[in-house]
């Protein structure tokens, strides 16, 4: 069985992991563009709360979720403290960045991610193909921009099913299941 641990990723200073995990519940929508980790972990160290850059789960060598820590505090149970914690995958930013509205022309996944990405971290499909246009309305996101484009291309909503991947196309992954 895979070894299943929740990594801290510090400012400054490096990782810690955590295997002595009391809950974690991960969940992923196919068409969000993120996923949500909750998880409580009982802490054998002190760790500085604002240290906190990012938070992974891990399943094996695996990582399944990456993101910052959105909410997190601690507590004292049965004499231990227990670490609760709250965290988005960092794909999020897709659906709260806002692109410049309008009409674009001749565009692919890869153009519009290259223009607009709010993250270098944010990796998507590559080799889409191209569409005449996609006109994106005012206060529109970065991910319903996605979503025009992958319904003009492809005839389907865009969807991210890896993690901190955004993908358009549906070819043979259509009937598998992921996270």
């Amino acid at each position: 069985m895979a070894k299943i641990y929740i990594r801290f990723e510090l400012i400054g200073s490096g990782n810690l992991d955590y295997r002595n995990i009391i809950s974690a519940r991960l969940v992923k929508d196919r068409y969000t563009p993120y996923s949500e980790l909750r998880a409580s972990v009982v802490l054998n160290n002190s760790i500085n709360l604002n240290n906190i850059r990012r938070v992974a789960l891990y399943i094996g060598s695996r990582r399944m979720h990456y993101g910052p820590a959105d909410y997190i505090r601690t507590r004292v149970r049965g004499g231990k403290t227990v670490l609760e914690l709250i965290s988005r995958g960092i794909t999020l930013m897709l659906g709260q960045n806002e692109p410049e509205p309008g009409v674009w022309s001749k565009v692919s996944l890869t153009d519009i991610m290259k223009s607009y990405s709010p993250s270098s971290e944010i990796t998507y499909e590559s080799g889409t193909d191209t569409v005449n246009y996609v006109n994106i309305k005012e206060k529109s996101t970065l991910w319903e921009a996605i979503g025009v484009y992958a319904v003009k291309a492809y005839g389907r909503r865009a969807y991210s099913v890896l993690l901190n991947t955004a993908n358009s196309l549906i070819r043979d992954r259509c009937c598998r299941r992921y996270i």
